[in-house]
């Protein structure tokens, strides 16, 4: 490990990290993906981070390079391209903290919507519980919107319904009015 936190990549074999793609490999999280949910990408992968947190060690059992990937690919979302002067220095033994920096590090210049899509792909291989997830949270939300729609229509025809009421009292006003005058 280098001075001032620095991350290095030495030539023992404990500390290689696999490669990530540094290129958008869209394989189940594709156009069709994100228009069969309509969300947008963002949201989607704001999704797939909650599922992840939620899920992690539970329904979703990961091995330590498949957690290292996710991490990396949050921070690259979160903070951009890896920059130690930015990072506080690790500690001696914080082997899992020099193991995520590397991770992150190999991801090079990935673009924020690549780093998404990439940790979206790698949740939907890895786990079969999180297409579920989403297409239960979109149809959560159709159903809000649905009942939104009903009040919002409710509302508007007893507003029509008591504008009509009381336009009918108003002419009822009026011709007794009239009639009375006329007497």
């Amino acid at each position: 490990m280098a001075a001032n936190g620095e991350v290095t990549q030495s030539g023992n074999e404990n500390n290689h990290i696999e490669s990530f793609p540094k290129e958008n490999s869209v394989n189940n999280v594709d156009a069709e993906f994100l228009k069969e949910f309509g969300l947008e990408l963002k949201d989607l992968y704001r999704l797939g981070l909650k599922f992840y947190k939620e899920n992690v060690g539970k329904a979703l059992q990961l091995s330590y390079k498949d957690k290292l990937k996710l991490v990396a690919y949050t921070q690259q979302v979160s903070h951009g391209k890896f920059n130690p002067d930015k990072l506080p220095p690790l500690g001696v033994l914080d082997v899992i903290g020099k193991d995520r920096r590397l991770a992150w590090q190999s991801l090079g210049d990935m673009s924020e919507a690549d780093a998404m899509i990439n940790f979206l792909d790698l949740l939907v291989s890895l786990c079969s519980l999180f297409k579920p997830f989403i297409a239960a949270h979109v149809q959560d939300i159709r159903e809000k919107e649905r009942k939104l729609k009903e009040d919002i229509e409710k509302k508007r025809e007893a507003e029509e319904q008591k504008r009509l009421l009381e336009e009918a009292r108003v002419r009822e006003e009026e011709e007794k009015i009239k009639q009375e005058q006329q007497r």
